[in-house]
């Protein structure tokens, strides 16, 4: 049995916990925004919804027991998709100056498969932006642009939102 439930840990979609880039997120919206005030407050609106969720959602610091737990139909929510739609659903209507994308990488791999929110100034390519993800640290916000993310290619997952 006990075997089992460590296969079912290991093998639970998304990807291991991994350390947030040692950057400054408001800095890294700044390069979207170009606005100091606007980068702020979204970082401050980042940092505080990711607290919620993670609060709301009983995140666990590691992710693919989380998603274990709901899997197994423990827990309701807290999926690296639903995170990334969560905070689209909060950002976007708050923030009509940013372009929001939704990012896959693995995709179709059941347990492999990872999605993100890609934030990026208006009209800008999706390759210039900055993903944002809540799922990687169990609720703590992990950022970074998309070619420094070393652990994943990521690819756009339908339009500009």
């Amino acid at each position: 049995m006990l075997k089992y439930i460590f296969i079912a840990i290991f093998f639970t979609s998304c990807t291991i916990k991994q350390t947030p880039l040692n950057q400054n997120l408001e800095f890294a919206l700044f390069k979207i925004v170009h606005d100091k005030k606007q980068s702020f407050l979204i970082s401050k609106d980042i940092q505080n919804f990711a607290k919620k969720i993670k609060k709301e959602y009983n995140l666990t610091s590691y992710p693919n027991w989380n998603n274990f737990l709901i899997n197994i139909g423990l827990k309701k929510r807290g999926l690296c998709w639903q995170l990334a739609y969560d905070l689209l659903n909060f950002l976007k209507p708050k923030y009509k100056d940013i372009d929001y994308y939704i990012a896959g990488a693995n995709i179709n791999s059941y347990f492999k498969e990872h999605n993100v929110l890609v934030l990026t100034c208006k009209k800008c390519k999706f390759n210039d932006g900055l993903l944002i993800d809540l799922w990687r640290n169990g609720g703590e916000v992990y950022f970074s642009t998309l070619d420094d993310d070393k652990d994943f290619t990521w690819k756009q997952r339908g339009s500009k939102r």
